[in-house]
Formats: C-alpha cells, structure tokens, sequence
C-alpha cells in the first residue's frame, strides 16, 4: 500500500517503506540520503477521519516517554518522538527482523522455538525487572531477527 493512502497527503515521492503493520500503525523504513543512512518508525494509519486516532498517538507517546527503561538487547528501544509531514511519530532503534506472527502457522522446530522462547522470557524478565507490565504480548508484537533468532 502506497505510503500516501495510509498517512494521508504529503508523503508522495518521500522513501517511505511500509515494513508492517497492525489496525493502529504501520512500521516503517524512512529512507534518507547522508550519514544517517535509514531511520525506522511507528506511525499511527489514518482512521475513517482523515487523521489517526487520539488513542494511536498517545501509544506512540507512552511507548516514547520508557525509553530510558528499555535496553536494544531485547525491546525496540524509542529514540526519538517526532512529527513531519503532518503526522506524530515514534522512531525506534531498529536492526532487522519481523514480527513473530509471520513466522508461526506451522509448526516450529524445537531446535528454533527452545533459543526463541528462552529470549522472549529473557526479554520479559527484563521488561519485569524495570517495572513495567507490557498488557500486550502477543505474536504480532515480539520481533525475532531470524539471521540471530533473537
């Protein structure tokens, strides 16, 4: 889907790739030209209004202000909370990898599913440890990087 049909005007022409996406945001690979290189992004989907709703965005702000709870070892660490073109963004620290819910309907070896389980309990025992109750966990919200099964 053209990046324009999902944020709405303004975003025709721009690098934008959509990675995934869920009934609130889309993943996105925001191409630039420089040292920067790539940055990635979850930016709320236009809803029937012509605009995101106030729920999409205030995620995307609660998600912003524990990022200093949250380490890049095991969780898509926020690095910046901004807005162009119209739209609030959340741009994340991010090195590959798709969502959990792409790689399951058959079943998983052991030999995959034993290293995948053992760092998604890592990952919450993080999570934990911070103070923090994640509310959502679920396929499509665990990344796995499948060059590293992390």
């Amino acid at each position: 889907m053209k990046p324009s049909a999902l944020f709405g005007a303004g975003w025709e022409g721009d690098s934008v790739e959509v990675v995934w996406q869920d009934a609130g945001r889309a993943f996105c690979r925001l191409g630039r030209d420089g040292p920067a290189g790539a940055r990635h992004a979850f930016i709320p989907v236009l809803s029937g209004t012509e605009h995101p709703t106030l729920e999409s965005i205030n995620r995307l702000i609660h998600e912003y202000e524990l990022k200093d709870d949250l380490a890049a070892d095991w969780a898509l660490r926020p690095v910046e909370l901004s807005r162009e073109r119209g739209r609030t963004m959340l741009v994340v620290e991010y090195v590959g990898g798709q969502p959990l819910d792409r790689l399951v309907g058959e079943p998983m070896e052991v030999g995959r599913f034993l290293p995948l389980a053992v760092a998604l309990s890592t990952a919450l025992r993080q999570l934990h440890g911070c103070g923090l109750i994640h509310k959502d966990i679920n396929p499509a919200n665990v990344i796995v990087d499948s060059v590293t099964e992390h």
